[in-house]
């Protein structure tokens, strides 16, 4: 898992009624047409910088009666010598942070962060985030990019620990974290979208106010891989506050679930759950970094295998559901808006092209699984509403996210055009 996104760095309802009764569905257009608030974010950030400067004063010879005094003419030859030491000192440290900054990328490089967090020594911790660090203050954006994704993934393998070591690091070099990662955003660079949204997320896991999310991952036991169901991570989505949240929370599920409890959750809390519904979100900030970043670099990735259970999921939920909870929630806004959520993700993943490494996991459409898991008369008022869902937003997501060449919606519209050209 430590490995996920190196590879990347290196370059809402109504009442949709049954038998043509009047959908309330088209009350979700207008929000499905507003752009993510992350994305919004990363594009209007104009955060400037702060310059903080010192340097000697130096003093003509005079007195304030314009006369020359021995007072004067001994501060300045205090001046000198003291301009002679700061010069000296500067060097020094200039040779002792270049050696540094090189230990700390060739560090970066061989992949030795991810060797001293496997480590149980504490103090083998805090010297990774030290150099890390070293490294997120670099003036190559790359090596910032590297610095950033590590820092996230650490904390996002390791939460307990890296929490601990990065705040243990700033206590002793009694420095405010906020303060240092702002420093890393320098007035008068242009930033790509991909490093905005690293440095925000990696921000966020440094920040040293409180943050809940941040607190809640700690007190996860990550100790055996995967071994969390969803019921474990529902604090976390409860404590998201903006989509930075969401995007490190599903990043963090993704490392830790065991792809279970969606049911479950379901019959608890319902469709409408709070936690799920963030947890979707989440999902959709992630989709809609990715098409935003298609085709300018590689890209955060979104893993099919945590869509895939989550749509999945949800659409085994169904079969549980008495008729008329299946009526209920067809004409439920708050449910209907979580299966908006679903219906997102869905295209998201049908109109993306994979990897080469990654098997085309959903490819039925929206149509289709509707009629698989609703196939019966006592279950259509649903399936139209779903349907009828899909139809008033299947086209607002063509328009803001075309599909991709070779996604699954390309080849199989592709293969309609072929079958209608020879006919």
């Amino acid at each position: 898992m430590i490995d996920d996104d190196r590879n990347e760095t290196n370059s809402s309802s109504s009442n949709p009624a049954a038998g043509g009764e009047k959908s309330g569905i088209d009350s979700h257009t207008t929000h499905s047409q507003s752009s993510s608030s992350f994305l919004k974010e990363l594009c209007e950030d104009s955060v400037s910088s702060i310059t903080y400067s010192y340097a000697s004063t130096w003093s003509s010879n005079y007195t304030m009666s314009n006369l020359a005094g021995p007072g004067r003419i001994l501060g300045n030859f205090y001046s000198r010598a003291g301009s002679a030491l700061e010069r000296r000192i500067a060097k020094w440290a200039n040779r002792s942070a270049s050696k540094e900054y090189e230990k700390a990328v060739a560090a970066q490089e061989g992949y030795d962060f991810t060797v001293m967090f496997f480590c149980e020594d504490p103090k083998e911790h805090e010297r990774a985030c030290e150099m890390l660090l070293v490294c997120a203050k670099s003036d190559e954006v790359e090596i910032q990019l590297k610095a950033f994704t590590d820092t996230i993934q650490y904390f996002l393998e390791f939460p307990s620990d890296a929490l601990s070591a990065f705040r243990n690091v700033f206590k002793r070099r009694q420095e405010f974290s906020d303060v240092v990662t702002f420093s890393w955003k320098r007035p008068g660079v242009e930033y790509t979208m991909n490093w905005l949204c690293r440095y925000k997320m990696a921000s966020r896991c440094l920040s040293s106010h409180d943050n809940l999310v941040i607190e809640a991952a700690a007190k996860l036991n990550t100790d055996r891989f995967r071994a969390l169901d969803f019921s474990s991570f529902e604090e976390i989505f409860l404590c998201c506050s903006d989509s930075t949240d969401l995007l490190l929370s599903v990043r963090l599920i993704g490392s830790h679930w065991n792809q279970k409890g969606i049911e479950e959750y379901v019959r608890r809390k319902g469709f409408d759950g709070v936690a799920l519904l963030s947890f979707a979100k989440g999902i959709i900030a992630r989709w809609e970094l990715y098409f935003s970043l298609y085709g300018k670099s590689i890209t955060v990735w979104q893993p099919f295998d945590l869509t895939d259970c989550f749509i999945y999921g949800m659409w085994r939920c169904l079969r549980d559901l008495e008729t008329q909870a299946l009526d209920d929630l067809s004409e439920d806004h708050a449910q209907l808006e979580t299966w908006l959520a679903v219906f997102k993700i869905h295209y998201f993943v049908r109109s993306c092209r994979p990897p080469a490494s990654e098997e085309r996991s959903i490819v039925k459409s929206w149509e289709n699984l509707s009629l698989e898991y609703l196939p019966n008369s006592e279950q259509s008022k649903l399936c139209n509403a779903l349907l009828r869902l899909g139809s008033v937003h299947d086209p607002v997501m063509r328009k803001r996210f075309p599909p991709q060449e070779g996604s699954q919606i390309d080849v199989e519209e592709k293969t309609l055009i072929e079958s209608y050209t020879r006919s």
